[in-house]
């Protein structure tokens, strides 16, 4: 069961990045807009983020402030726009292992998948939510500040010589 990422994508690196993000970025942006976890299973999260202070009022983390707001909801939207399959229950997954903050075992027995055919789906469960991630920062118009978790593959490496005619 393959996401619909481009051919020329690493699914191993791009599933690794999703998890570094979800490990160690999701909290600052979260943090930062004055949200939590709970509120990115929510699909009302409100971009004004928890009413929590800012402290210093300086235009710079006014700016970040609400850059992490988009960030965060782009978050939510993509969760929630993956896919509910039996087959494929990325929602799930990511609610449970990242949202919900539960181990694997305990969300492969709630889907009801072995250990291996469990860290397969999670697999395609990253990639999607990468594809998605970027799409809906794409949408919200974040454009630089837009994190791109894809990882792209390096081309084959060739047997012909480069200096060789190609005809």
């Amino acid at each position: 069961m393959a996401c619909d990422l481009p051919v020329d994508f690493d699914r191993e690196e791009t599933a690794r990045n999703v998890r570094r993000f979800f490990q160690n970025r999701l909290d600052y942006y979260l943090s930062s807009c004055g949200s939590n976890r709970t509120d990115l299973k929510s699909p009302t999260l409100s971009l004004a983020g928890g009413g929590g202070t800012l402290g210093n009022h300086t235009e710079d983390k006014i700016i970040n402030g609400m850059i992490a707001g988009v960030v965060c909801q782009c978050i939510a939207t993509a969760i929630q726009n993956c896919s509910h399959r039996a087959k494929q229950p990325s929602y799930e997954i990511l609610v449970g292992c990242y949202l919900d903050e539960l181990k694997d075992w305990e969300v492969s027995t709630q889907c009801g998948f072995g250990k291996t055919r469990f860290q397969e789906v999670k697999k395609e469960a990253l990639c999607e939510f990468a594809e998605r991630f970027l799409y809906w920062q794409t949408r919200a118009g974040l454009g630089d500040d837009a994190i791109d978790l894809i990882s792209k593959s390096e081309p084959k490496a060739t047997r012909e010589r480069p200096n060789d005619a190609l005809y």
